[in-house]
């Protein structure tokens, strides 16, 4: 009999957080993989919203340095994105390939 009551006030204390508002339920999640690093703009195309840099390797990504065209984010201020400029960019692998996620100025 004892048993079956710490049972049951376990089972009844035991809390499901999956069925919670802003839970996705999937612990195995993880942060998508990212790489800041400097790069210099060889040419950018404003209408495609893609740029051709020359960039650091990007380490966290497995890709050693290179220059390449990359999608830019809308959210980036495409204006930083002049032929010669000296850039500080954040590069993410999405489903649709490599993408600058965000740019500033550098200050070389």
């Amino acid at each position: 009999m004892i048993t079956l009551i710490a049972a049951s006030a376990l089972f009844f204390t035991t809390v499901d957080h999956h069925d919670q508002p802003g839970h996705d339920g999937n612990h195995h999640a993880q942060t998508e993989a990212s790489s800041t690093v400097a790069a210099e703009v060889r040419t950018a195309d404003a209408d495609g919203r893609t740029a051709v840099v020359s960039h650091e390797a990007l380490t966290e990504l497995g890709m050693s340095a290179m220059t390449m065209r990359f999608s830019v984010a809308e959210t980036v201020d495409f204006d930083l994105f002049r032929p010669g400029a000296h850039l500080m960019i954040t590069v993410v692998n999405t489903a649709d390939g490599f993408q600058i996620a965000d740019a500033e100025l550098s200050h070389h």
